[in-house]
């Protein structure tokens, strides 16, 4: 399964009222109770990942630090 930008385009939302394109959760009074507790457990699970894993970089390769879509993140001070 992939994922392409194309499929959501550049469209204005509106997250407080009956706009529901793209939006995972619902949006309004019939909002997804649970979307806090999915947030939670997302981030949750990514340190997990980050704690319990040695990450590296393949040899000669660059890491692209350009904004992008995906999730958001500070990046550590460097040491």
């Amino acid at each position: 399964m992939e994922s392409s930008e194309e499929n959501f385009g550049d469209h204005q939302m509106e997250f407080k009222g009956q706009d529901f394109r793209c939006l995972p959760f619902g949006s309004g009074s019939r909002g997804c109770p649970g979307a806090s507790f999915a947030i939670l457990c997302d981030t949750c699970n990514i340190g997990v990942l980050v704690q319990c894993f040695d990450w590296t970089i393949k040899d000669g390769e660059k890491t692209d630090l350009s904004p992008g879509p995906g999730f958001t993140a500070e990046m550590a001070p460097s040491t």
